[in-house]
């Protein structure tokens, strides 16, 4: 099973290499956003959206700030873009009644990673000259749940997801991180070895509270 596992990330990134050497359309001017939530009966869906909303406020207003949010739902993920190829904003109004719709949606660790490099294909996230971003800044912001972490995803997911793209390779000055999580929540993990002990890209975590 892990042999699996681990063919498949090598998969991704020979799919990743291919898409940056191919890539000939830097974002340098541009700014790029990406929420991914994951959400149970502990999450108060007025606060995720209160911080998502302001996002997109920032994006129908400029249309340099290119934004991805990733609602993690099994096999089904509900995407909404903004300022990309594949803009579907007007999807937005229809994210809170989703996210309302059910105490909890499934996270799928491995199909939400290959489902978000691929999105981060598509928008060009990676500049194949030199590994760096290709965005003037870049923010990462993840929506979770306690759950999330005690189910291993924060490695199977968050973790992976930096060492496929390659974050060691971005600038501090313009690429950050944020994990948000309900004040309602009651967060129970390994402070040491918060994305598990093969920590990929050796991410540092300090959670956000709504």
């Amino acid at each position: 099973m892990e042999g699996t596992k681990m063919k498949k990330i090598l998969y991704i990134i020979m799919m990743l290499a291919t898409a940056t050497v191919m890539s000939a359309r830097p974002s340098q001017g541009k700014s790029f956003y990406f929420a991914y939530i994951a959400h149970d009966e502990s999450t108060y869906v007025d606060d995720v959206m209160a911080n998502i909303q302001a996002r997109y406020d920032r994006a129908m207003e400029d249309e340099n700030y290119v934004m991805v949010v990733y609602m993690s739902n099994g096999d089904s993920p509900f995407i909404v873009q903004v300022n990309t190829a594949k803009d579907n904003r007007a999807d937005f109004a229809k994210l809170k009644d989703v996210l309302g719709a059910r105490n909890s949606h499934a996270v799928y660790p491995e199909e939400d990673l290959e489902k978000i490099v691929d999105l981060f294909n598509e928008v060009d996230f990676v500049n194949g000259q030199d590994n760096s971003i290709s965005y003037r800044s870049a923010d990462w912001h993840f929506h979770l749940t306690s759950g999330f972490l005690r189910n291993g995803y924060g490695e199977s997911l968050i973790s992976k997801l930096a060492f496929v793209m390659g974050v060691e390779h971005f600038s501090t000055e313009n690429f950050r991180i944020r994990y948000y999580f309900s004040s309602y929540d009651v967060l129970e993990y390994d402070h040491e070895y918060p994305f598990g002990r093969r920590n990929y890209s050796n991410l540092e975590f300090t959670p956000h509270y709504y």
